[in-house]
């Protein structure tokens, strides 16, 4: 009887992870979070774009910015990624990387650069994403970005 018990348990437990794996909409919600509309940082100064102190999972983020020496920067838990538009051009990032930033968009004559981390698989994060812009020290930069997660339900 008590192997039966155990085999219950188990499988109850696969069933869930499975449900987490796929997302299953009775522990996730889709949570988009934009700016469509222009910021601008002054030049030295950084903003916040984002910070969850909660379990998700990130599927996309990008970031539309008018100077190539934006630094982005990006906590997932105690992991950090980092670039600027100008570094990640120099990697030759232009196309997509399922495990880094990477560039679509690098126009110096129009200002104009736009950086994406698209995860595959998303990536789950436990107890933190926080994502920060900072304009270089001699240039204000305007901006707008996207970010799509999906967040466990409580």
């Amino acid at each position: 009887m008590d192997y039966e018990k155990e085999i219950y348990k188990l499988l109850k437990e696969i069933h869930l992870q499975l449900r987490i794996l796929n997302l299953d909409p009775s522990l996730y919600r889709f949570e988009p979070k934009y700016s469509d509309f222009p910021v601008t940082i002054s030049a030295g100064n950084s903003r916040k774009l984002v910070t969850y102190k909660e379990e998700g999972f990130l599927t996309l983020f990008n970031v539309t910015c008018s100077s190539k020496d934006t630094e982005i920067i990006m906590y997932l838990d105690d992991n950090k990624i980092e670039g600027k538009p100008s570094s990640i051009f120099e990697e030759s990032m232009m196309s997509y990387n399922p495990r880094s930033f990477w560039l679509s968009k690098y126009d110096e004559e129009n200002n104009k650069y736009t950086v994406w981390f698209t995860p595959s698989p998303f990536i789950h994060y436990y107890e933190r994403l926080h994502i920060i812009i900072e304009a270089p020290e001699n240039e204000d930069v305007t901006y707008t970005y996207k970010l799509y997660r999906y967040v466990k339900r409580r």
